[in-house]
């Protein structure tokens, strides 16, 4: 396995059924669940306000539902200077971090890179070395920032697009062409996985 971007990169994993994914994190994760506590929850309001009107509102319920069960409720703004001035960090770490990793392959091999992939590779000598180390203390201010909202065993809630997410998944591996062995399956496949994911394949398959 080859880490893209070595410090943001984590190992996940798929399974064909729930029995087995179950299994697997047991092995990863072999704390035995605890009996049930009370905890203290914190919503991350802007993070909701980045959800589609209808998504707060279905969620809304729910929020409902565990702010019952929790000991205490509080919101917080996550990033005050905004989760996009955090995605700007993360950007410029991933970048320079991917051609840091990568840059001697490419130069040796010459490998015939898809227009997306190719294009964070060609990003990435660009990024200079003041802006890696201004953005990497933004991470640090981030992790300080995240900590002091979620220590002492607190518990972030924030929406996701979970099913989505996993659809995502297969559109974008089937749409790089690595899902399945043929590549009619990763085009069958990575078409049907992007009318739910809404990106089309030809956006990957460049």
């Amino acid at each position: 396995m080859v880490a893209l971007s070595p410090s943001f990169n984590a190992p996940g994993w798929l399974a064909p059924d729930a029995a087995l994914l179950e299994d697997i994190g047991q092995v990863y994760f072999t704390d035995a669940p605890g009996a049930w506590e009370p905890f203290d929850m914190v919503i991350a309001e802007d993070a909701f306000t980045q959800a589609l009107p209808a998504a707060g509102a279905a969620l809304a319920p729910v929020l409902e539902r565990l702010s019952g069960l929790a000991s205490s409720v509080e919101r917080a703004v996550l990033a005050p200077q905004g989760l996009k001035a955090w995605f700007e960090v993360f950007r410029t770490i991933e970048f320079a971090e991917a051609w840091a990793t990568h840059a001697a392959w490419i130069g040796r091999a010459g490998p015939a890179l898809k227009s997306d992939i190719r294009g964070r590779f060609e990003e990435g000598p660009r990024i200079r070395a003041d802006e890696v180390a201004a953005a990497t203390a933004a991470r640090r201010a981030i992790t300080d920032r995240l900590d002091g909202v979620v220590g002492g065993g607190r518990v972030l809630v924030l929406p996701t697009a979970g099913f989505l997410v996993r659809v995502f998944i297969i559109f974008h591996d089937a749409g790089h062409g690595s899902f399945f062995r043929k590549g009619r399956w990763n085009r069958v496949i990575g078409n049907l996985a992007g009318v739910m994911a809404f990106p089309p394949i030809s956006a990957l398959d460049s």
